[in-house]
């Protein structure tokens, strides 16, 4: 929780790490810093994900469709397991 540490969940595609890492940094930062709202942060950290991955020259459209296959799969399952720091913020509506 203090922003030092993150946590990927394992299904992501190792190629893929960079730019959720990317996209949970960001939206840590506008949490804590900021005192954004969790969906507020979301929009912007996605938004700097999309230009971290059309910057890398990948098509954005097929790296939703990768990534929702994970998100997806991840709704169905109950989570287990999780590390005692990790931060339940998003998580909470």
């Amino acid at each position: 929780m203090n922003g030092r540490t993150y946590y990927l969940d394992p299904n992501i595609p190792a190629k893929l790490d960079q730019f959720v890492l990317w996209h949970e940094r960001v939206e840590k930062a506008l949490r804590d810093v900021h005192r954004m709202t969790y969906d507020r942060a979301h929009q912007i950290a996605t938004t700097a994900e999309r230009a971290l991955v059309e910057s890398r020259g990948l098509n954005w459209e097929e790296y939703k469709r990768e990534i929702g296959k994970v998100v997806r799969h991840d709704e169905t399952e109950p989570m287990r397991n999780l590390p005692k720091d990790l931060d339940m913020g998003p998580y909470r509506k």
